[in-house]
């Protein structure tokens, strides 16, 4: 977790999360009151266990509509940066505002709410001590 919240610019989004069952290739995750599923192995943390949930800010997908679950989030503030926009925003149960990289210019202005889909296969997972657990995804070399 130490070297995942500051590898990157932007850094990675780490939201508060509670594990709900794990099974060898995924995991369920309460996350802002809503249940994720994770690419992970965590069968060796209890149903019940105070998790960390990472995502980069590439990763997180705007828009109520596709695949993953989707957490409802309103936008604080929002950073043109050219060839893309970072969206500064708030989602209920974060300890801190999550930042979300998107492409090209984007319009949203400081209090538009937001569905935020949160994909299997770009989650991470860290136990109370911060350590990952383990991905069970295959990326592409």
């Amino acid at each position: 977790l130490f070297v995942a919240e500051f590898i990157g610019s932007p850094k990675m989004n780490i939201l508060p999360g509670r594990l709900v069952s794990a099974e060898p290739a995924h995991a369920r995750i309460e996350v802002s009151g809503q249940v994720v599923t994770a690419s992970v192995d965590a069968r060796h943390l209890p149903p019940g266990a105070e998790v960390k949930v990472g995502i980069r800010p590439e990763h997180v997908h705007v828009g109520a509509d596709g695949p993953g679950v989707a957490l409802d989030s309103a936008v604080q503030h929002v950073e043109r940066l050219g060839d893309v926009t970072l969206l500064y925003v708030e989602v209920p149960g974060a300890d801190e505002m999550l930042t979300i990289r998107v492409e090209g210019s984007s319009s949203p202005s400081a209090g538009t709410g937001l569905a935020l889909r949160l994909l299997p296969e770009h989650l991470h997972v860290f136990d109370g001590a911060g350590m990952a657990c383990t991905r069970t995804v295959e990326l592409p070399v």
